[in-house]
């Protein structure tokens, strides 16, 4: 993330934000679906491979109320009970934790390291036999979703390492909001339309507050009842994000899948229907997460966005599949629209913040939805006065 001081029309402002040209590596991911270790279809070993199948280079398993710890450091006893375990469970058998049942919720790490069989791992424990050779390829974060404070929440990475971290016993309370983000990952609201779709429902509590942001795009809600909602609206967060921004506190964008099933025979929850592409040095666990935590990133259901720049306050986005990009500012204002295949505009420094919204006329699934166009959401630069405060939650260190 980047501070830079230009010159407006209406005075000096400071752009706050993350900036990448056509050179930037980046890398696509989906850090929210599930496998059969809660309510999803697939076995980890096969949503690995559907997703490596499918080019995705970051993934995590956020299964319901289990924290799994992809990253093959070890097994840790999360909830210090002197055992580590994790029951498997065939797919279709047995209760699943997606609602509140104790006996399943906080199982330890029951993901391991993707590159190695279990006989290598010399991990017993480990029940299925899978070997994925994707060291430099796919890289899995830890994660999990959790919904025993009410509304769901998503975490992308969490301490792995550090003795004592509780975090299975965090149930009914959001400690794990400071722990995991003091850690260097990220928690976000998911399909924020499912719970309450008004801004102060994230500005009026305390913790929401304080997430690193929403889903902006679900991919599950926005298939859900497809012809009943020819335009996937409930997929997504516009007007809740513009009014947590409006209200100037930072609130990142993500974009997922929640992917539980192959889409097929009319479900909704399939996967590769929304993602994020991650601007990151390389794909490693601490440079992915430093990207989620900064905004260097965007939500895609179709469109890609080659660069992102800013030049003598001019900012510029350059999007590879779309005909109309729209430039949008405090309060939801429209600032710009053009029909075109680049978009430049000029800062006038009263903005607010400033997002990217590109669009193609070409529609995703037109027999299904209709109205269902592609997108990308690029995340928010903040506009700043002299005399103006850094946003709420805004960090440059």
């Amino acid at each position: 993330m980047e501070r830079r001081e230009i010159a407006t029309e209406t005075g000096d402002v400071i752009v706050v934000g993350s900036f990448h040209d056509a050179e930037a590596p980046s890398f696509k991911a989906n850090l929210h679906c599930h496998s059969s270790h809660s309510d999803g279809r697939f076995s980890p070993q096969e949503v690995a491979e559907l997703y490596a199948g499918q080019g995705y280079q970051v993934l995590c398993i956020a299964d319901h109320n289990a924290y799994g710890d992809q990253d093959g450091d070890g097994v840790h006893d999360w909830n210090l009970d002197g055992e580590v375990m994790s029951l498997f469970r065939p797919r279709n058998e047995g209760s699943k934790p997606h609602f509140p049942i104790l006996e399943d919720a906080g199982r330890e790490a029951y993901l391991r390291d993707y590159t190695k069989t279990a006989t290598e791992q010399g991990r017993p424990w480990v029940q299925e036999k899978w070997k994925l050779a994707r060291e430099g390829e796919l890289l899995f974060l830890a994660g999990f979703e959790d919904h025993f404070t009410g509304p769901h929440i998503v975490v992308n990475g969490f301490p792995i390492a550090d003795e004592g971290s509780d975090i299975a016993r965090f149930r009914g309370t959001t400690n794990y909001r400071e722990i995991t983000q003091t850690a260097g990952g990220v928690v976000y609201l998911p399909h924020p339309n499912e719970w309450n779709d008004e801004p102060e429902y994230f500005l009026n509590d305390p913790e929401r507050r304080k997430f690193d942001g929403i889903e902006v795009v679900n991919g599950y809600t926005m298939r859900y009842g497809k012809l009943e909602h020819p335009a996937g609206v409930r997929g997504f967060a516009r007007r809740m994000w513009d009014g947590i921004l409006s209200a100037g506190v930072s609130c990142w964008g993500y974009g997922n899948d929640d992917m539980h099933t192959d889409g097929r025979n009319d479900a909704p929850a399939g996967p590769f229907t929304a993602w994020m592409q991650i601007w990151a040095e390389k794909l490693a666990v601490d440079d992915v997460l430093q990207a989620l935590q900064t905004g260097s990133f965007y939500a895609s259901t179709g469109v890609s966005v080659s660069s992102l720049t800013l030049e003598n306050g001019d900012l510029c986005v350059t999007p590879e599949n779309a005909n109309r990009i729209r430039f949008i500012g405090r309060g939801g204002r429209s600032l710009l629209e053009i029909e075109s295949k680049e978009g430049d505009y000029t800062i006038r420094g009263d903005e607010g913040y400033i997002r990217v919204e590109c669009e193609s006329e070409q529609l995703r699934w037109p027999d299904e939805q209709p109205e269902l166009v592609q997108w990308s959401f690029c995340q928010p630069l903040w506009i700043i006065g002299e005399d103006q405060k850094m946003p709420e939650g805004l960090s440059l260190s």
